[in-house]
Protein backbone atom coordinates (compact mmCIF):
# COMPACT_ATOMS: atom_id res chain seq x y z
CA UNK A 1 0.00 0.00 0.00
CA UNK A 2 2.60 2.50 1.25
CA UNK A 3 4.51 2.19 -2.31
CA UNK A 4 1.14 1.16 -4.59
CA UNK A 5 -0.91 4.29 -3.34
CA UNK A 6 -1.32 7.77 -4.80
CA UNK A 7 -1.53 9.25 -1.83
CA UNK A 8 1.56 10.60 0.00
CA UNK A 9 2.84 8.67 2.51
CA UNK A 10 5.77 8.43 5.17
CA UNK A 11 7.31 6.97 8.32
CA UNK A 12 8.81 9.93 10.83
CA UNK A 13 11.22 8.75 14.04
CA UNK A 14 11.23 11.61 16.43
CA UNK A 15 10.19 14.01 13.60
CA UNK A 16 12.84 12.99 11.28
CA UNK A 17 12.11 11.23 8.03
CA UNK A 18 13.11 7.50 7.44
CA UNK A 19 10.71 6.71 4.49
CA UNK A 20 8.31 8.34 1.98
CA UNK A 21 6.86 7.14 -1.24
CA UNK A 22 6.68 8.67 -4.62
CA UNK A 23 3.60 10.59 -4.24
CA UNK A 24 4.94 12.34 -1.61
CA UNK A 25 8.00 13.42 -3.18
CA UNK A 26 5.77 14.39 -6.55
CA UNK A 27 3.24 16.71 -4.21
CA UNK A 28 6.32 18.08 -2.45
CA UNK A 29 8.69 18.82 -5.27
CA UNK A 30 11.61 16.96 -3.20
CA UNK A 31 14.00 13.76 -4.18
CA UNK A 32 13.99 10.97 -1.73
CA UNK A 33 17.20 11.54 -1.19
CA UNK A 34 16.49 15.14 0.10
CA UNK A 35 13.78 14.29 2.29
CA UNK A 36 15.32 10.97 4.38
CA UNK A 37 17.37 11.94 7.22
CA UNK A 38 15.94 15.13 7.05
CA UNK A 39 13.37 17.12 10.10
CA UNK A 40 9.79 16.94 9.56
CA UNK A 41 10.09 20.68 9.98
CA UNK A 42 11.43 21.45 6.86
CA UNK A 43 7.84 21.35 4.91
CA UNK A 44 6.59 24.08 7.18
CA UNK A 45 6.23 27.83 5.87
CA UNK A 46 6.25 29.05 9.78
CA UNK A 47 7.93 27.83 12.45
CA UNK A 48 4.69 28.74 14.45
CA UNK A 49 2.95 26.33 12.01
CA UNK A 50 5.66 23.70 12.64
CA UNK A 51 4.82 24.33 16.02
CA UNK A 52 1.15 24.01 15.85
CA UNK A 53 1.71 20.19 14.31
CA UNK A 54 3.97 19.46 17.14
CA UNK A 55 0.83 20.14 19.73
CA UNK A 56 -0.92 16.86 17.77
CA UNK A 57 1.05 14.80 18.98
CA UNK A 58 -0.44 14.66 22.13
CA UNK A 59 -3.61 13.96 19.93
CA UNK A 60 -1.57 10.90 19.07
CA UNK A 61 -0.60 9.65 22.49
CA UNK A 62 -4.24 10.03 23.98
CA UNK A 63 -6.04 8.79 20.54
CA UNK A 64 -3.34 6.59 18.75
CA UNK A 65 -4.14 8.75 15.43
CA UNK A 66 -5.67 12.40 14.46
CA UNK A 67 -6.51 14.09 11.41
CA UNK A 68 -6.07 17.74 10.22
CA UNK A 69 -5.82 20.26 7.89
CA UNK A 70 -2.25 22.13 7.53
CA UNK A 71 0.01 24.16 5.16
CA UNK A 72 3.01 22.89 3.86
CA UNK A 73 5.72 24.76 1.41
CA UNK A 74 7.05 22.64 -1.51
CA UNK A 75 10.49 22.56 -2.42
CA UNK A 76 9.93 25.79 -5.11
CA UNK A 77 8.49 27.80 -1.83
CA UNK A 78 4.86 27.53 -2.89
CA UNK A 79 2.41 26.47 -0.20
CA UNK A 80 -0.11 24.16 -0.55
CA UNK A 81 -2.81 23.11 1.72
CA UNK A 82 -3.32 18.92 2.88
CA UNK A 83 -5.12 16.86 4.73
CA UNK A 84 -2.81 15.10 7.05
CA UNK A 85 -3.45 11.55 9.09
CA UNK A 86 -1.02 10.78 11.49
CA UNK A 87 -1.08 7.19 13.27
CA UNK A 88 1.22 6.48 16.11
CA UNK A 89 3.24 3.11 15.35
CA UNK A 90 2.98 2.18 19.05
CA UNK A 91 0.77 5.12 20.83
CA UNK A 92 2.34 4.37 23.93
CA UNK A 93 5.86 4.69 22.60
CA UNK A 94 5.99 7.75 19.89
CA UNK A 95 9.28 7.68 19.74
CA UNK A 96 9.29 4.49 17.79
CA UNK A 97 7.43 6.29 15.45
CA UNK A 98 4.18 7.19 13.31
CA UNK A 99 2.81 7.06 9.79
CA UNK A 100 1.87 9.98 8.30
CA UNK A 101 -0.68 10.44 4.43
CA UNK A 102 -1.36 13.67 2.99
CA UNK A 103 -3.89 14.32 0.27
CA UNK A 104 -3.33 17.86 -1.40
CA UNK A 105 -6.41 19.97 -1.50
CA UNK A 106 -5.29 23.00 -2.40
CA UNK A 107 -7.50 23.26 -5.49
CA UNK A 108 -10.40 22.66 -3.44
CA UNK A 109 -9.27 25.49 -1.00
CA UNK A 110 -8.59 28.20 -3.46
CA UNK A 111 -12.29 27.46 -4.54
CA UNK A 112 -13.64 27.73 -1.13
CA UNK A 113 -11.92 31.21 -0.71
CA UNK A 114 -13.43 32.11 -4.36
CA UNK A 115 -16.76 31.43 -3.24
CA UNK A 116 -16.58 32.88 0.08
CA UNK A 117 -15.07 36.51 -1.46
CA UNK A 118 -17.50 35.94 -4.28
CA UNK A 119 -20.95 35.58 -1.91
CA UNK A 120 -19.72 38.84 0.02
CA UNK A 121 -19.46 41.13 -2.74
CA UNK A 122 -22.53 40.11 -4.40
CA UNK A 123 -22.13 43.37 -7.17
CA UNK A 124 -19.03 40.88 -8.36
CA UNK A 125 -20.51 37.08 -8.32
CA UNK A 126 -21.44 36.27 -11.84
CA UNK A 127 -24.20 34.52 -10.76
CA UNK A 128 -27.68 36.02 -10.63
CA UNK A 129 -28.74 37.16 -6.89
CA UNK A 130 -32.18 38.16 -5.90
CA UNK A 131 -33.36 39.15 -2.83
CA UNK A 132 -37.14 39.36 -2.31
CA UNK A 133 -38.79 40.86 0.73
CA UNK A 134 -41.48 39.14 2.94
CA UNK A 135 -44.17 39.80 0.13
CA UNK A 136 -42.19 38.30 -2.61
CA UNK A 137 -41.42 42.18 -4.17
CA UNK A 138 -38.03 42.65 -5.55
CA UNK A 139 -36.18 44.18 -2.53
CA UNK A 140 -32.29 43.82 -4.33
CA UNK A 141 -31.01 42.47 -7.86
CA UNK A 142 -27.02 42.20 -8.34
CA UNK A 143 -25.86 43.38 -11.93
CA UNK A 144 -25.77 39.26 -13.16
CA UNK A 145 -29.64 39.38 -12.24
CA UNK A 146 -29.89 42.08 -14.16
CA UNK A 147 -28.68 40.98 -17.31
CA UNK A 148 -30.43 37.93 -16.55
CA UNK A 149 -33.51 39.51 -16.07
CA UNK A 150 -33.85 42.93 -17.52
CA UNK A 151 -37.57 43.37 -17.00
CA UNK A 152 -37.50 42.66 -13.24
CA UNK A 153 -37.39 46.23 -10.90
CA UNK A 154 -36.95 46.71 -7.82
CA UNK A 155 -40.24 46.91 -5.46
CA UNK A 156 -42.21 44.93 -7.80
CA UNK A 157 -44.57 42.62 -6.46
CA UNK A 158 -44.20 38.70 -7.05
CA UNK A 159 -41.25 38.21 -8.74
Amino acid sequence: VFKNTSIGFGILVNRVFKEVNDPWCETTGYSREEIIGQGFNMFFPTDEEYQAIRQTYQKITQEGSTTTEIRLQRKNAEKINVIMNISALDKNDLSKGVIFSIFDITERKRLEEKANYLASFPELNPNPILELDQDGSLKYQNPAAKNAFPNLEIGRAHV
